[in-house]
Order: C-alpha cells, then structure tokens, then sequence
C-alpha cells in the first residue's frame, strides 16, 4: 500500500487543479497506472511479491470494476467548480496526514 500511494498523486494533482476535470481525471489516471506498473515490476525483480499477494490482489478486481463502471455513468456531472476545491482539500488532508505520521 504505501508503494502505490507513494507515487506522487497530491503533487501531480496540485499541478492539473487549473485542468479540466476529464484532463485531471485522465493524467492522474495514467499517472498512477504507470506508477502502480513500475513499483509491482521493481518489488517483483527485488523479491518482495509473493503468489500470495498477488492471489489477494485478485480480491479487489470486482471493487476496480465497479468503481470503473460508476465512473463511467457519473463522470460527465462533475461539476467543475467542485473539482478543484475537492483536490485541494485531499491534497491538504494528505499533507496533515503526512506530516502527523512523520512528527509521531
């Protein structure tokens, strides 16, 4: 978990706050899909990934599915003035978060 939510998502999203939504939505998308990608390849080259783990990865495909699906049908009613204060509040949040675990 920490892998995949070390990437660099509240940077990437304090960077496209200005965007779009679907042009936020589609780069941090990409973003953590390649992020996501390289840290399974390189924690499976350094022998950190077990056929254990991957079989309880397999667990959480039907939530990814249905998230997706959600996604599908809802993405369009976004509204825009919502999306960037959204950002900013789990960007903030993230930040506190961050900094209480360091500090603690």
């Amino acid at each position: 978990m920490a892998t995949a939510t070390g990437v660099g998502g509240p940077p990437i999203a304090l960077t496209y706050q200005h965007a779009d939504p679907p042009t936020m939505r589609a780069t941090i998308s990409t973003f953590f899909a390649v992020g996501a990608l390289m840290s399974l390849a390189a924690l499976t080259v350094a022998g950190q990934v077990s056929g254990r783990q991957l079989a309880l990865s397999l667990l959480v495909l039907p939530s990814t599915a249905l998230g997706m699906l959600v996604a599908s049908r809802y993405r369009d009613r976004l509204n825009p003035a919502v999306v960037r204060p959204a950002v900013l509040v789990i960007c903030t949040l993230s930040a506190i978060s961050l900094l209480i675990e360091t500090l603690a």
